[in-house]
């Protein structure tokens, strides 16, 4: 029997993959790569993980019926915008100067989070973590969970990744995902269901697309 760490309400989930794979298995749910909260000229500079991303955190946001800009939030990635970066890195290895100051912008950590808080007009608190796959969801429930303890009402934690270059990370097997999850405090009016934060012990989570970990929690409440 494992032990209890704290208990929190699910409001809301949606998913997010181009994955042709995950749509077919995830039907008749939407999770296409709908990123239709972001302008055309937004979306034709940004990454598929960011796409991913906010396309995710709109739909949990929808289904709770919650204002997205009145929710703290957290968007959670092990890699972030990876296939940005290496485009950058071997720019640079080919001395292709000047670098692109778009592809420089969309490069941090932050970007897809920037975008969010850019589209919906939020102002609340917002964290961009990075964590490693093993512990994604792990460690952004302990966040969100914090951030509630903090004073927060709720929080829109977003977990998402883009595969990464084949020469970098060999037969990888990530696909591209991302799941948000709306939750607040234990016992919440309008919870679509609870979830508890146990002791996980010794257990070991496939390294293969990290973000599914969130999977059955985001079914949850949908």
């Amino acid at each position: 029997m494992r032990d209890t760490i704290a208990s929190l309400s699910l409001l809301g989930a949606g998913i997010a993959s181009d994955d042709a794979a995950w749509i077919e298995r995830l039907a008749p749910h939407p999770v296409g790569p709908d990123a239709s909260l972001l302008p055309p000229i937004l979306r034709r500079r940004t990454s598929i993980a960011t796409r991913l991303a906010i396309a995710a955190a709109g739909r949990a946001c929808a289904v709770a019926g919650v204002d997205p800009a009145t929710v703290a939030t957290i968007f959670c990635s092990e890699a972030g915008e990876i296939q940005i970066t290496d485009r950058l890195c071997r720019a640079i290895a080919r001395s292709e100067f000047p670098l692109s100051p778009t592809a420089f912008h969309n490069s941090v950590h932050n970007t897809a989070l920037g975008y969010w808080s850019i589209v919906t007009g939020n102002m609340l608190p917002a964290q961009a973590m990075a964590a490693d796959g093993e512990e994604l969801l792990a460690m952004g429930l302990l966040e969100a969970r914090c951030q509630l303890a903090a004073g927060e009402t709720s929080v829109l934690l977003v977990l998402y990744d883009e595969s990464p270059p084949p020469a970098m990370v060999p037969d990888c097997a990530m696909s591209n995902l991302a799941v948000a999850l709306l939750v607040a405090a234990a016992d919440h009016p309008a919870a679509r269901a609870a979830i508890d934060l146990v002791d996980a012990g010794d257990d070991d989570f496939s390294r293969q697309t990290p973000v599914a970990q969130a999977l059955p929690l985001a079914m949850l409440a949908l």
